[in-house]
């Protein structure tokens, strides 16, 4: 349906806002798509968005670094109450 494609478009804009690397994203789109569905997504999503990196010359859209928690501002989350 196209609700359901609407909340998982907009799950994975907001993984991709909170930096999570390709191996969170892809871990977490298994309880949507499955294991083989998600690899596969992820990796054409991935290289999606570094051909858009590389032609635009902007700054990375994506991190293939592992993200530590810590290291992330969770005071501004709206979900949390911040607003920054």
């Amino acid at each position: 349906p196209a609700s359901t494609d609407s909340v998982l478009c907009d799950y994975v804009m907001v993984m991709l806002g909170n930096m999570k690397t390709k191996e969170q994203v892809s871990n977490d789109l298994e309880a949507f798509l499955g294991d083989a569905e998600s690899t596969e997504f992820t990796a054409w999503l991935w290289q999606l968005l570094e051909d858009v990196e590389r032609r635009d010359g902007g700054p990375p859209v994506v991190s293939s670094a592992t993200v530590k928690p810590a290291a992330r501002n969770r005071s501004r989350s709206p979900v949390r109450g911040g607003g920054g």
